[in-house]
């Protein structure tokens, strides 16, 4: 379980509260679409909660924040994981057929 914070702050129209929580949504939506995608590639499980949109109103806003919990599950494999070579058959392997015959491994 994490707790992601999302903050986003346009410089260009500092005191626009609307352009505030356009960055910042679109920060998270991008976040949320990396995780989405990454899960998938990896066949992890994830929940994620709603996001909460946090509020400091102090004298002037400076951007906009937002958090959301995410949980991942995946599989615990009880030892490393060891990548192994395929089998490549060599030219002095010989094949028995269920007839009884044996023939060279030609490529």
């Amino acid at each position: 379980k994490a707790t992601i914070y999302v903050w986003g702050f346009d410089i260009n129209a500092p005191n626009d509260e609307m352009a505030q929580y356009e960055v910042c949504r679109l920060t998270h939506d991008a976040i949320i679409r990396a995780i989405i995608i990454s899960a998938k590639k990896t066949d992890q499980y994830y929940t994620i909660s709603d996001p909460e949109w946090i509020f400091d109103k102090t004298e002037r806003l400076f951007g906009y924040e937002l958090k959301f919990v995410l949980t991942v599950g995946s599989m615990i494999p009880d030892h490393e994981w060891v990548e192994t070579s395929p089998t490549v058959p060599r030219e002095t392997d010989i094949m028995v057929f269920p007839s009884g015959d044996v023939t060279p491994n030609t490529p």
